[in-house]
């Protein structure tokens, strides 16, 4: 790709849309002057003017077209009354030696002794910065820069290192991920990583579009990364493993609330797809939304009218989304309630099979996209979008008529994209696993405190929608003592790190593989079921468990 191309890939004046050619009624023809992205076979990103992002792009282009946004899953708690000290992985001679770890985050600090061998050169065999524009390009990405070790090895001997590998870690999630996983022994801290002879692959993800970060009214202080730069990021990482040839442990931590929560979305899939490979174990984050009071669930009796849901913004100006899915079945009708009570509209799902508008109340704006079959859930789907939302109680009502027993959730964005006072006053905290996590092949983590034996109170709770049992199992998340920016360490959680502890022991397993000369036989289902047989349980709780998964991992 030329200049012009990179420009139209990463320029504010471009949006990127997902397609799939299988499916869509899109054509390549269509798009000649354009830039086309191809992820694999089915899937592609169209780059276009900014300007044709109108009202009506999902009903043009469809749902899943528009790139879902994802934020961390790395936060400090307040209070820390213990903090947990990572253990090697138990069988001494299996240290990750031959395996590569890739993670697809914030990025690394590379300077870090963590990443460092004996010799002080870098365990890190290749950084992809999407968002660096100095260095060479990945072959047939198209932008950002790629940095080898042999790049790494020369700044890390140079006075300023950035000079020479300018990739920077401004958040520490990715470097967090990184140490669990793989990090060294420190004598200083009593820190180690997991598999610490393992090699670590780094996509640093450039953070989403403006367009985007406005079309979904997420807050602009919040870390924001989108699905098709994570999509391509997970392409790197496979592809740089058959190229040197070496089983991968894939870390993705992020999350997003933006789907059915079924694992039949475009990102579910293709990671699917992705952990099929042999040689290739792929662990995603159940998400830190379990008790952020971001999901409405009620399950309506038949002699009951309708159900409602009732939720609060407190403060005026707030943009957001919201999601209601159900059954295509269900011919409910949505009634919007103002704070004064005032019926702002009703969306019937039976006037039409799909289509949008615009409703406003005061200086509040609602845009509404109904869908009556999502294309890859097959469910009813109303998106709203929020601008200019007065603040007090909104209610949303939800008829179907007497008779009918229905199922309807509402999912909000995930917490670090809204104010903290937006929230359900009847909130379920069941059902609210982060996509990827609700995809039935990948491996899903979630975080439990190791020092309690607790489940952490954010983690994301099961099933899926389609009452899957998710999660997989529960590891260590909860104040684990990690390499931070600032230098030293530090007790963090989230569902992330629990996920990069998982990855360590995939790591010591493909290389178990190895030993054996099996790894070719070896994939994300099939780790999937030896982490799932072989997890700790406890007497007294049923398995598989919404809370614990198949059980836990020490």
């Amino acid at each position: 790709m030329n200049n012009e191309n990179i420009n139209e890939i990463t320029s504010q004046n471009y949006a990127d849309l997902i397609v799939d050619w299988t499916i869509s009624n899109i054509n390549r023809s269509d798009f000649a002057d354009s830039v086309i992205q191809d992820i694999n076979s089915q899937y592609g990103v169209i780059h276009i003017p900014v300007e044709e992002i109108t009202d009506d792009i999902l009903q043009q282009y469809g749902y899943s077209a528009m790139p879902a946004c994802y934020g961390i899953t790395t936060y400090r708690n307040e209070v820390i009354e213990s903090a947990y000290t990572i253990q090697q992985f138990e069988l001494e001679e299996i240290k990750g030696n031959g395996i590569l770890i890739g993670i697809v985050d914030s990025g690394i600090d590379y300077r870090n002794d963590a990443f460092r061998k004996n010799d002080r050169t870098t365990k890190i065999r290749y950084i992809w910065d999407q968002t660096s524009e100095y260095g060479n390009q990945p072959g047939g990405f198209g932008y950002g820069a790629e940095y080898s070790k042999e790049d790494i090895d020369y700044a890390l001997l140079q006075a300023n290192p950035y000079d020479y590998v300018p990739s920077v870690d401004d958040v520490g999630e990715g470097t967090a991920m990184a140490a669990i996983a793989a990090g060294n022994r420190s004598e200083s801290s009593a820190f180690t990583g997991i598999a610490i002879n393992a090699e670590l692959v780094i996509v640093k993800l450039k953070t989403a579009k403006d367009y985007l970060r406005d079309f979904y009214g997420i807050k602009e202080d919040a870390v924001c990364y989108q699905q098709n730069d994570i999509m391509l990021g997970v392409k790197y990482l496979i592809e740089t493993a058959q190229r040197l040839n070496m089983p991968i442990a894939i870390c993705m931590g992020l999350s997003s609330s933006q789907g059915a929560h079924d694992g039949n979305d475009i990102m579910s899939r293709y990671l699917t797809e992705c952990g099929n490979n042999n040689g290739v174990g792929l662990a995603v984050a159940v998400g830190n939304e379990g008790n952020q009071d971001l999901h409405f669930l009620e399950i309506k009796p038949a002699e009951e009218k309708y159900s409602q849901a009732e939720l609060n913004i407190g403060s005026d100006n707030t943009d957001f989304t919201m999601e209601l899915w159900t059954l295509i079945q269900n011919p409910l009708s949505l009634t919007i309630l103002s704070p004064d009570n005032t019926a702002v509209s009703r969306i019937d799902t039976l006037l039409a099979a799909s289509r949008n508008g615009r409703i406003e109340y005061g200086d509040t704006i609602i845009y509404y996209d109904l869908f009556g079959s999502e294309v890859y859930s097959q469910k009813k789907l109303i998106l709203l979008r929020f601008k200019n939302t007065s603040k007090g109680v909104w209610r949303f009502r939800i008829e179907e008529g007497e008779g009918v027993v229905s199922l309807c959730h509402i999912w909000l964005p995930i917490r670090n994209f809204l104010k903290n006072d937006i929230y359900f006053l009847n909130p379920n905290i069941y059902t609210t696993i982060s996509i990827p996590g609700n995809a039935t092949q990948l491996i899903t983590v979630t975080s439990y405190n190791a020092i309690m034996l607790t489940v952490a109170d954010t983690a994301g709770r099961g099933f899926t929608s389609n009452n899957t049992p998710k999660p997989d199992i529960a590891a260590p998340g909860e104040n684990m003592i990690v390499p931070i920016l600032e230098g030293g360490f530090y007790p963090l959680s989230g569902s992330g790190l629990a996920t990069a502890f998982t990855v360590g022991i995939l790591a010591a397993i493909l290389e178990g593989g190895e030993l054996l000369s099996i790894t070719n036989e070896i994939n994300t289902p099939l780790l999937r079921f030896a982490l799932t047989y072989l997890a700790r349980r406890d007497p007294g709780k049923e398995y598989p468990n919404p809370d614990w998964g198949y059980g836990y991992i020490v």
